[in-house]
């Protein structure tokens, strides 16, 4: 699924592939957001991952971090869906986690971050592959 999505290449695109069946929940969401570039030239495609699953339609939730020959390099697990970036702008990851609020930026162009900081989140560390 996430090889199908990176290869299309679609930018803000939501893709469902549902394998749901009676009382057990299984579908994937995946976003191809587009590219961040480091200031050394190295350049990171983003995709945000959720799994929604089982009877309670519990998430699971990532931001999946790839290279530019499409090789995976690691995530970062967030806890809530709505914590998950929403697009790429100005070469920086745009989250909007609360409505009224000023939309939170995080940039890549100093490399890969080793770990983000959501505005009324937590801290969550990059997991390699």
């Amino acid at each position: 699924m996430r090889e199908t999505v990176l290869k299309k290449g679609i930018r803000d695109s939501l893709f469902i592939f549902d394998f749901s069946r009676p009382n057990n929940h299984n579908e994937t969401q995946l976003k191809y957001l587009g590219t961040l570039k480091s200031k050394d030239g190295r350049a990171f495609k983003i995709m945000t991952y959720c799994w929604i699953w089982g009877l309670s339609q519990r998430a699971t939730n990532r931001i999946l971090i790839y290279n530019q020959n499409d090789k995976y390099l690691g995530n970062y697990k967030l806890d809530m869906r709505y914590e998950l970036p929403v697009k790429i702008e100005k070469n920086q990851l745009l989250f909007k986690v609360d409505e009224n609020a000023q939309p939170q930026r995080i940039s890549f162009s100093n490399g890969l971050p080793k770990q983000i900081m959501i505005e009324g989140g937590d801290l969550y560390l990059f997991e390699g592959a």
